[in-house]
């Protein structure tokens, strides 16, 4: 049984403003205290002014803009700086690096590839 959850982190400036207050309402009260006022309106501000990005150009672990998409040997795609985090994760607990979704270890016929579709 889950007692307790405690989850950190930001809110992303590419989701849009109904989803943002939708989130801040199931905050608990002493959190969006916590937020300096002045933060909250340099956020909402670049919010509105953000284009809404296509899915296809979010890495699905980090929820950030790809700027270099690769695809995985599973088919899926997220941003190499993602990938790298992953491989170094692997290494500090002297794994091979593997596909973080599948978790089978990449070989010499199965390595990630640059997505060159996103890239043009």
């Amino acid at each position: 049984v889950l007692k307790y959850l405690e989850i950190w982190g930001t809110l992303s400036l590419s989701i849009s403003i109904d989803i943002l207050n939708e989130i801040k309402k199931l905050m608990p009260e002493e959190k969006n205290t916590q937020v300096n006022k002045t933060d909250q309106k340099n956020s909402q501000s670049s919010i509105s002014t953000t284009p809404e990005v296509p899915r296809e150009f979010i890495d699905p672990l980090t929820c950030n803009l790809m700027t270099v998409p690769v695809i995985l040997p599973s088919g899926i795609i997220i941003d190499r700086s993602t990938l790298e985090k992953c491989i170094n994760e692997d290494r500090l607990w002297a794994r091979t690096p593997k596909d973080p979704f599948t978790q089978k270890p990449f070989t010499s016929v199965t390595q990630p590839v640059v997505a060159q579709q996103l890239k043009t």
